[in-house]
């Protein structure tokens, strides 16, 4: 019986443990600029926020701590792509759109001025992203940085709790 107790035990300890790693594996490499990067970070957070919701079905009311930890890896995921994520991407858009000429090409499009020739359009993106490469570089790391910072630091938050073994925490 005390075997089986400490084998769940370890189970859920290591079902926490991959989550957080996905977590932040997740959030750092959906940062990147890159597609196919940026493509295997959110599929990493994907896996984290499914991982979330297996852990928590691993857990019953006597498991304090690990109750507490599927809450806060579900509550992490949720805050993040309810309110944090879509915060980011609007403060992105707006400040491409006031701090480069990205606006051309969308008025451009608009008007009818690629007409049928996506080839044109796709180029002046294509252009755009080469040409402003520096200045979109730092509108992401102002709009998404601090989504960044706050998703590694309930990261770190968590895991430290878990390493303590405390279900504090808030």
């Amino acid at each position: 019986m005390t075997e089986n107790i400490e084998e769940q035990n370890l189970k859920k300890l290591q079902a926490v443990k991959n989550t957080y790693i996905l977590y932040v594996l997740g959030g750092v490499c959906a940062f990147v600029p890159f597609g196919f990067i940026s493509v295997f970070g959110v599929f990493c957070l994907l896996a984290g926020g499914i991982m979330a919701y297996y852990f928590k079905s691993l857990t019953n009311e006597t498991d304090l701590v690990y109750r507490e930890q599927s809450r806060w890896l579900i509550r992490t995921f949720w805050l993040a792509n309810l309110v944090a994520f879509p915060l980011a991407a609007i403060v992105n858009v707006l400040l491409v759109m006031q701090f480069t000429e990205f606006d051309e090409i969308i008025m451009s499009g608009i008007s009818g001025g690629y007409g049928t020739d996506m080839s044109s359009a796709y180029n002046d993106v294509v252009n755009f992203q080469q040409n402003q490469m520096g200045t979109l570089f730092l509108i992401t790391l102002v709009s998404y940085g601090p989504l960044l910072l706050w998703w590694l630091h309930r990261c770190q938050k968590g895991w430290r709790a878990l390493k303590q073994g405390t279900p504090e925490l808030f």
